[in-house]
């Protein structure tokens, strides 16, 4: 899931575990990126990955909203 236009993606913990290198795929747009692992926990399965050279506008990445900014 992207969390930002910026590149940031959040995905499970033990997709990435142990890798010595990550790359992304976004089948929608057909573009694969390198990734860095920016923070995980491994007791909840999640991490944060960087996308390297993501732009948002460019590459068509909309970030999901989580939760009710709305009120």
């Amino acid at each position: 899931m992207v969390l930002t236009r910026s590149g940031r993606v959040i995905t499970n913990n033990h997709v990435i575990e142990g890798a010595t290198s990550v790359t992304v795929t976004d089948d929608g747009h057909h573009r694969t990126y390198t990734a860095v692992v920016v923070d995980y926990d491994q007791s909840r399965d999640i991490a944060v990955l960087q996308l390297a050279a993501a732009s948002g506008a460019r590459d068509g990445l909309a970030e999901h909203v989580i939760g009710c900014d709305g009120g």
